[in-house]
């Protein structure tokens, strides 16, 4: 899958970059939301990855874009309670820490071809 991930703290950013790019992902960064939104703008991804506090923004901002343009989105979030609403919206909510099966798990439930824009 072609996925756009923002995150703001670098190392995550750098580590969830190298651990999806390993098993086969063609990855995008980006470190807040600005940058976020202007890449979205372009129709080159199939997956937004997103940490939920953002500089300039909210990474739920963003995944109402991603949705709108027919795309998966997973917020990650240290604060499960502040976004349980996502999973009616068709975002996938993972909390911090997670492992990688549960990443994986959490990109293959919001592939293009399971969701409906």
């Amino acid at each position: 899958m072609r996925i756009l991930v923002v995150e703001d703290d670098a190392g995550v950013r750098e580590t969830l970059a190298d651990l999806l790019a390993a098993v086969g992902h063609d990855v995008t960064v980006a470190g807040g939301f600005a940058e976020a939104r202007l890449l979205l703008l372009t129709p080159q991804w199939d997956v937004l990855l997103t940490d939920y506090v953002l500089p300039g923004g909210s990474g739920l901002a963003l995944a109402s874009v991603a949705r709108d343009k027919g795309l998966g989105a997973v917020v990650c979030s240290g604060h499960p309670q502040t976004i349980a609403e996502l999973q009616d919206r068709g975002v996938i909510h993972l909390v911090k820490p997670f492992s990688a099966d549960a990443l994986e798990a959490a990109l293959d439930a919001v592939r293009p071809d399971r969701i409906s824009a």
